[in-house]
């Protein structure tokens, strides 16, 4: 029961067994219930907090206004072909629009414009939380480009399992070019503090190591960014040594396609990093 309605079980089991990621899944759970942290819900137990949206500086912040009213928030909509109007003449609140995303799912037509409204409304209550905490300044393109950097790593997830598994059984090691130095490189990312560590190795083209360099970056608002370091930091070791002939392995499959497409599927910020040697 949520809100005096009562929820069809179809509805929590589309949800958990949509393919997007478990946080994305949980904020849409988090919609349906009216779970949100929203200023107008925590005045309830501190007043001194105030219920002034942040973005709009003057309307309360429910998640009514965040999703369906604010200026930025429709504009993003509208980027990805939601007629965020008609969106309100139908539902009258978030939770009831949310629901309706999980009633009628039965392609993969669907199960795509399920991804995009999923990871669409997470984004804006991200966005929302970036400003507030971190006051960074909202555009609602870098907003676009954030939902097609993580609806394309879910596409890309879904329509690669298959096929990595099966052709992981036949690939093969193949030495790289004498005289061409090898930077291997791994990162892990912590979405919870926007925390980022990076190892790289230096090898010989014989695989010899050359050297090994530690990175600890703090500030990371994306994977993506976190994936263009696992770029950069190797590049910029390599020009320091004035290395001319190099070669990277790292797991940062959507800056290469960025790079060698000539399509933004990341999302860059300013960061700062702490080098280990």
């Amino acid at each position: 029961m949520v809100n005096e309605r009562i929820i069809q079980n179809n509805v929590w089991k589309r949800l958990w067994k949509s393919s997007t990621t478990h946080r994305v899944k949980l904020f849409a759970w988090r919609c349906i219930h009216d779970y949100h942290p929203t200023r107008i819900r925590l005045d309830r137990y501190n007043s001194s907090i105030g219920t002034q949206y942040a973005i709009c500086d003057h309307n309360e912040e429910t998640m009514e206004h965040l999703l369906f009213h604010c200026r930025h928030a429709r504009t993003v909509w509208r980027l990805v072909n939601v007629d965020i109007d008609e969106v309100q003449r139908r539902c009258d609140s978030v939770s009831v629009w949310v629901e309706s995303w999980f009633l009628n799912i039965n392609n993969n037509d669907d199960d795509r414009w399920l991804a995009t409204l999923m990871i669409t409304a997470w984004i804006l209550w991200k966005d929302r939380c970036n400003m507030v905490f971190q006051g960074v300044k909202l555009n609602p393109f870098n907003s676009m480009h954030r939902i097609q950097y993580h609806l394309h790593s879910h596409l890309l997830d879904k329509s690669m399992n298959t096929s990595i598994v099966n052709s992981s059984a036949h690939s093969q090691w193949n030495p790289h070019m004498q005289d061409v130095l090898k930077f291997n490189v791994d990162a892990s990312f912590d979405e919870e503090t926007n925390t980022l560590g990076t190892d790289i190795v230096l090898c010989s083209h014989a695989g010899n190591c050359e050297g090994i360099k530690g990175f600890y970056i703090y500030g990371v608002l994306s994977p993506g960014a976190g994936e263009c370091m696992d770029i950069q930091e190797p590049l910029l070791w390599a020009r320091e040594k004035r290395f001319t002939r190099i070669h990277i392995e790292a797991d940062a499959k959507l800056v290469v396609q960025s790079i060698t497409d000539n399509v933004l599927l990341i999302q860059w910020g300013n960061i700062e990093s702490s080098e280990a040697d």
